[in-house]
């Protein structure tokens, strides 16, 4: 299909052209977890890992996943916790619901597997990091939300991925 090799081959350029980690913020964010959810949880020492590696805090990093999983009920192609595009590997065949020209469309579309949870964390990381910018990355520290607000432009086709991530990360 057209539409997801257009996605596809955005998720690998966005891979391909990293920005360097030199030039992450350097302050380090508050880790804590306020929750009960078991889910998001069970994902902190993977959401710390991953900042400490791209500085994206652990609260942005649950929250998207609590949102592209439905908290955990739908965790796609193996460890992949953050609806990430089919990049490299075999792909998770899977129907999935997006939104071209303001129009909803349910499409079979492949998603990246990772045998390990890190390995899907580190291409989280470099795609959250590759869309938000080098010249936003201290947004990471000083507006979360509005982080959020850019790399969902172009992260995601929902128009309403930011606001209901942003939702998400309020309740952690």
């Amino acid at each position: 299909m057209k539409i997801t090799s257009i996605i596809s081959t955005t998720c690998l350029l966005v891979l391909v052209s990293t920005i360097s980690l030199a030039n992450l913020p350097k302050k380090v964010h508050n880790s804590k977890i306020d929750t009960n959810n078991a889910y998001a949880l069970s994902l902190l020492p993977e959401a710390q890992r991953i900042q400490s590696k791209f500085n994206i805090p652990p609260q942005i990093t649950i929250a998207i996943a609590i949102h592209e999983t439905d908290n955990g009920r739908a965790v796609i192609g193996g460890n992949n916790h953050w609806g990430l595009k089919h990049v490299v590997g075999s792909p998770s065949q899977t129907r999935t619901t997006e939104f071209y020209n303001g129009n909803k469309v349910s499409l079979i579309d492949g998603f990246q597997t990772c045998p390990e949870i890190n390995l899907c964390g580190d291409i989280f990381g470099r795609t959250f990091t590759n869309l938000l910018g080098e010249a936003n990355l201290n947004l990471l520290t000083t507006d979360p939300d509005r982080a959020i607000r850019i790399v969902g432009q172009r992260y995601a086709t929902d128009p309403k991925w930011a606001d209901q991530v942003i939702k998400h990360k309020a309740q952690l």
